[in-house]
């Protein structure tokens, strides 16, 4: 049976997990949770709790996750190790947050997932375009975590400079050969390195491995969300107000979702999907 593997990195509000979880949960999906460890005392217990007894359910080793940094992509890789450790069966591989919630039942998603296999889906950025002031920290220079802050370094980094380089959002689907490219494909563990201290790697090393690939062709620039970025500080944390658009909107997921500012639209979104 195919199955479909998900991944989500956790970092606060355990109630809302169980609530994301108990609305993509399928005995026949593996899934993979990774908890910041700087939290993880207080929400590994509930989620441990509320996993019991699932088998399909793997957490992996907490790191402290720091947001512009290598953490992120360094808690991704280990999740898709470890979920591709888990089943040979999983066809794509599903990245969410604790604060995602879907749009459609897993059969619903399970069904566009076989009718796109062997493809991935995940924005393309040209960085030059969308995010001129910081291609120089993305993509070039080196960048250090030193009391808590990201510090640039007058130093270039060696590796980048010799491919193309593409830009992405964090939030993807991506495909078994894409995964098992970006864990085992020499060409990917070589850019490891380059992009390890750059600024936001989680929005970079991703789609400069892929685009530069043999698989190239077979993403699809759309991640499938609803996000909204039409506001000062985004995203937007979604309440009631775009609920038509949402559903509109044609995605699978949307983001960001918080039961302590719209607990009905949750409730609205799980009648849905359940």
């Amino acid at each position: 049976m195919t199955s479909t593997a998900y991944s989500l990195l956790v970092h606060r509000n355990p109630a809302q997990v169980c609530r994301l979880l108990d609305a993509i949960y399928a005995p026949e999906h593996v899934y993979g949770i990774h908890v910041d460890a700087r939290v993880s005392s207080e929400i590994l217990p509930p989620l441990k709790n509320w996993a019991s007894a699932k088998p399909n359910i793997v957490f992996t080793e907490s790191i402290a996750c720091c947001y512009g940094t290598w953490s992120l992509v360094q808690a991704e890789l280990k999740l898709a190790s470890d979920l591709r450790k888990m089943s040979r069966d999983w066809t794509h591989l599903i990245n969410l947050s604790g604060q995602d919630f879907p749009l459609a039942t897993q059969r619903e998603v399970r069904a566009f997932l076989d009718h796109h296999r062997g493809a991935s889906f995940m924005l393309k950025i040209d960085p030059h375009e969308r995010w001129p002031a910081t291609v120089p920290a993305r993509y070039r220079d080196l960048n250090v975590v030193w009391r808590g802050k990201i510090r640039p370094l007058p130093i270039r980094r060696p590796g980048a400079a010799r491919v193309q380089w593409f830009g992405s959002s964090q939030w993807k689907i991506l495909s078994r050969e894409a995964v098992d490219y970006l864990l085992d494909d020499p060409f990917s563990l070589s850019l490891r390195g380059a992009f390890r201290f750059g600024l936001v790697p989680d929005e970079t090393y991703v789609p400069t491995v892929l685009f530069n690939s043999k698989l190239a062709t077979s993403v699809v620039p759309d991640y499938k969300r609803y996000i909204d970025w039409d506001v000062p500080i985004g995203p937007k944390v979604l309440g009631m107000g775009d609920f038509d658009k949402i559903l509109g909107s044609g995605a699978l997921f949307a983001r960001k979702v918080d039961l302590d500012v719209d607990d009905e639209l949750v409730r609205r979104l799980e009648a849905r999907v359940h």
